[in-house]
């Protein structure tokens, strides 16, 4: 039966439980959900179940690797609300057979016939097929040499069609946040969606470093309006309460706890610190937001070179044809701090680093229309011509016989597919000023 019911809530509980699913296969996992607060009409039991059933499958592909749980709500031209999931994985693939099964669960057209060989074979075409608890589209795309990609979209009705614009996002306005994770995925990734809201961010990797930030920070320098750590085996809720009792008290402390975790159990038994289920949904991080908004902050005294607001984040644009690969990559940028945005062809991404320059390209070589290096070529005429600012440009290929073509066109490195994080990394951190990283 239809409710109304905030659709951001139900993609992130589904995703809760497959972050659970995921962390058991130790699993690196990334989420994001992008839209206005906005109230569907939507039968809650059917879109759970399959929104938990994409989640599941992607994660079931994986024998290891990282999986990213996104979502984005707008407004279509017929004035409905369009939900669209998608469930991105990269790494070690499981056996075909479990891919057969699958497929199999899901419903997809045409897998009974298909010969294992071509299960990991790329497709002219995605696999697509209709979500039995809701009737939503379902498409799947693979790409051997960078990952595969299960998207679910849907349509739906406001609960209220006479209801204004959602409100604006509480806007923080450069209070300070500090993470506190040994995962950089996870840090990351949550310091992208605080940093929306106007925090001003640092990452921690244990309490004791946190600690020693406290004891050498001058008095008339600001403490952080809000520390958020992720539970771990080091970092457990006595050491978080142990720090806790260092800052001031109108200090929010959140730990996050992966669902499962005993720790959640303790939930409304604390005084002193919020004991909250990871991922936060943007409800949980608009509350959090608000305790602070059009409060006052005093200067930190921060002195890392590296911009804490989101307005300064780097920018990044992926110039792939594959919507796989377009996302994957994009997953990857995002956990290493950049903003990024996408083309699909060498023309689209001239066109896009004329109205807004980026920081980094990443561009596929063999692509319909203008291929990676006439683009690249094209580019740096513009730079030559002060058109356009200077940017490393970097291949991202599977063709391992095109590095001297690469660096003939311009390029700055060569990135083999699948791209692996900790290798972009070094190549970022080589490429790009030291303080910009």
């Amino acid at each position: 039966m239809e409710t109304a019911l905030d659709f951001a809530e139900l993609f992130t509980h589904a995703a809760r439980q497959g972050v659970g699913l995921a962390h058991n296969k130790g699993l690196s996992v990334l989420f994001d959900y992008t839209g206005p607060p906005v109230q569907l009409r939507v039968d809650r039991l059917q879109m759970a179940r399959s929104l938990e059933q994409v989640f599941r499958a992607a994660i079931d592909l994986l024998d290891g690797g990282f999986v990213f749980f996104a979502a984005q709500v707008e407004r279509v031209p017929s004035g409905r609300w369009k939900a669209s999931v998608a469930a991105a994985a990269s790494g070690h693939y499981a056996s075909a057979a479990v891919w057969r099964q699958v497929f199999g669960e899901l419903g997809l057209q045409g897998v009974d016939t298909m010969t294992d060989q071509a299960l990991r074979a790329p497709e002219e075409a995605p696999l697509v097929g209709i979500c039995a608890w809701t009737g939503a589209g379902l498409r799947f795309s693979f790409d051997p040499k960078e990952g595969s990609l299960l998207c679910l979209e849907q349509e739906f009705e406001a609960a209220d069609p006479q209801a204004r614009e959602p409100a604006p996002e509480p806007d923080a306005a450069g209070a300070r946040a500090w993470l506190i994770c040994e995962a950089m995925d996870t840090g990351r990734s949550m310091e992208r969606r605080l940093q929306r809201l106007g925090w001003a961010t640092r990452i921690f990797s244990s309490v004791e470093e946190a600690a020693a930030e406290l004891e050498h920070m001058p008095q008339a320098h600001s403490r952080p309006a809000l520390v958020l750590a992720c539970e771990s085996a080091r970092l457990t809720l006595p050491r978080l309460r142990w720090l806790w009792a260092l800052l001031p008290p109108a200090t929010q402390v959140v730990l996050a706890a992966t669902p499962g975790s005993p720790t959640l159990e303790q939930a409304g038994n604390e005084r002193d610190i919020e004991l909250r289920p990871y991922p936060f949904s943007p409800a949980e991080l608009r509350q959090i937001t608000q305790r602070v908004a059009g409060e006052p902050h005093a200067p930190s005294g921060d002195t890392q070179p590296s911009p804490l607001g989101f307005e300064h984040r780097r920018r990044a644009l992926v110039v792939d044809d594959n919507a796989v690969n377009q996302m994957v990559a994009t997953g990857m940028l995002q956990v290493l701090g950049f903003e990024v945005d996408t083309a699909s062809d060498g023309l689209e991404a001239i066109d896009s680093c004329m109205r807004m320059a980026p920081d980094l390209v990443l561009m596929d070589l063999h692509m319909p229309g203008m291929d990676g290096l006439e683009a690249t070529r094209r580019l740096r005429l513009l730079q030559r011509e002060g058109a356009i600012p200077p940017f490393p440009i970097v291949a991202s290929t599977a063709d391992t016989t095109s590095q001297d073509a690469c660096a003939q066109a311009g390029m700055d490195a060569h990135l083999p597919k699948p791209l692996d994080l900790a290798g972009l990394e070094r190549h970022l951190r080589r490429l790009l000023p030291a303080p910009s990283f």
